[in-house]
C-alpha cells in the first residue's frame, strides 16, 4: 500500500503540470498524497476486516461441516 502514496503524487503533479504553473503542481502533488494516504488507510481497513470475519467464519463452517458429517453418518 506504501506505494499508493508515490503514485498520488506524481498524478498530482502531472495534473497540476497540465495547469501550467508551479502552484497547481505543488497543490496536485499534495492533494495527490493525501488521496494516496487515504487510499492506502481504506484498502488497509477492508483487508483487515475480511481476514477477520474469516478468522471467525471458517472455524464455525468447519465445525458445521463436522457436526452435519456425524448426524449423515448416524442415520
Amino acid at each position: 500500500m506504501a506505494i499508493l502514496v508515490p503514485v498520488g503524487v506524481l498524478a498530482g503533479a502531472y495534473l497540476g503540470y497540465t495547469e501550467g504553473t508551479l502552484v497547481s503542481i505543488a497543490i496536485g502533488a499534495v492533494a495527490g498524497a493525501f488521496l494516496g494516504t487515504v487510499s492506502a488507510h481504506i484498502i488497509n481497513f477492508v483487508t483487515n476486516l475480511a481476514f477477520s470475519l474469516a478468522g471467525m467464519i471458517i472455524p464455525v463452517l468447519v465445525v458445521l461441516g463436522i457436526v452435519y458429517f456425524a448426524y449423515q453418518r448416524a442415520m
